[in-house]
């Protein structure tokens, strides 16, 4: 069952601050002293946690049931959030038993395995496919159904609590999906610019999105633009510190690993 609704974000978001960063996808989330940031690697992602005041190296990592492919262009970086003790993530990665309605994924983070150089890829697809898929995925059914050409096809969410949303841009257009847990409510579509990727997020209780180009917006019954940040995605990820409930820009290059992720911030204040 699908409705039709209207719903008001509230912008709110903090100054930003700059360092390299090269290995992760998207964002960074730091929650209860630790840091949470996904790699990707051969589609499938790998999750690094660990505490925000040691080294950057001595995270553990562990292999994702879930990835995402490397279009050629318009880059799409992988689409995951956490919340409580789950990882909830879009699958979009090439494999032949793969299903759009069956894609997004919902994944305990106890029971993730430990990544190894060694590891074998193939079974892990497999699962990508197969498993952690308790809410279908109407948004993207939808989607695909009424777009024949993909190219300029971008998409992210965020968790709160149970709740999922889940943000579609396409030809111009973006369009917020909401799960409340056991129903999809769809918004309007509003103009906006499909040249890049997007991302999104919460601040405060309230979520914000930011466009590949910088621009800031809230949504109340039409689009409304915010400001203009001097950053381009996917160059630029973004740390979600719930500790302290603020969101900081960082450029997407090289990063000293012998450092934490609190002192890289702190050194680049």
């Amino acid at each position: 069952m699908v409705k039709r609704f209207v719903f008001n974000i509230i912008f709110l978001l903090s100054a930003w601050n700059s360092f390299g960063q090269g290995k992760f996808d998207r964002k960074i989330i730091i929650e209860d002293s630790m840091f949470y940031a996904i790699e990707i690697n051969n589609q499938l992602g790998i999750l690094w946690t660990g505490n925000i005041n040691m080294p950057l190296d001595s995270a553990q990592q562990y292999i994702l049931p879930v990835g995402t492919k490397r279009r050629s262009m318009h880059l799409q970086p992988f689409a995951w959030d956490i919340s409580g003790e789950r990882l909830y993530a879009i699958n979009f990665t090439e494999f032949s038993q793969n299903e759009v309605i069956r894609n997004l994924k919902e994944i305990p983070l106890d029971s993730l395995e430990k990544y190894q150089p060694e590891t074998n890829y193939r079974p892990y697809f497999y699962k990508a496919a197969m498993e952690n898929n308790y809410i279908e995925n109407y948004p993207f059914v939808e989607t695909y159904r009424d777009y024949l050409y993909m190219d300029n096809f971008f998409f992210d969410i965020a968790v709160k609590g149970d709740s999922i949303y889940e943000l579609i841009a396409i030809d111009n257009q973006i369009t917020v999906w909401y799960w409340n847990g056991q129903t999809w409510y769809k918004s309007t579509n509003y103009t906006f610019d499909t040249n890049a990727c997007f991302s999104t997020f919460f601040s405060q209780q309230n979520l914000c999105v930011i466009d590949g180009k910088g621009n800031s917006y809230f949504v109340s019954d039409k689009l409304n633009f915010i400001a203009q940040f001097q950053l381009e995605l996917p160059q630029t990820i973004l740390v979600d510190n719930r500790d302290n409930n603020t969101i900081n820009y960082i450029q997407a290059t090289d990063y000293p690993t012998q450092l934490s992720i609190k002192q890289i911030i702190s050194r680049n204040k």
